[in-house]
């Protein structure tokens, strides 16, 4: 099953619920398993900076945390 909620448009928690409905006739406890759950956009704010001198950085353009932190001397 597939679902997309555009209703939620405030910034907020994620979160999953299943419910068992009443008329349920299955052997409790009922496993629920979801799988490559995935939330768009993923939205974080980043301050480029080396030795606390920022540097500017355009709006939406890609970055990357991946390289290593430079170490001071």
């Amino acid at each position: 099953m597939s679902a997309t909620d555009t209703g939620i448009t405030a910034a907020g928690a994620v979160g999953l619920r299943t419910l068992v409905p009443t008329a349920n006739t299955n052997a409790l406890p009922v496993t629920y398993t979801f799988d490559d759950l995935e939330v768009f956009p993923q939205v974080m704010t980043v301050t480029r900076s080396i030795n606390t001198i920022s540097k500017g950085h355009a709006a939406g353009a890609p970055i990357s945390l991946a390289q290593p932190a430079p170490v001071p001397l």
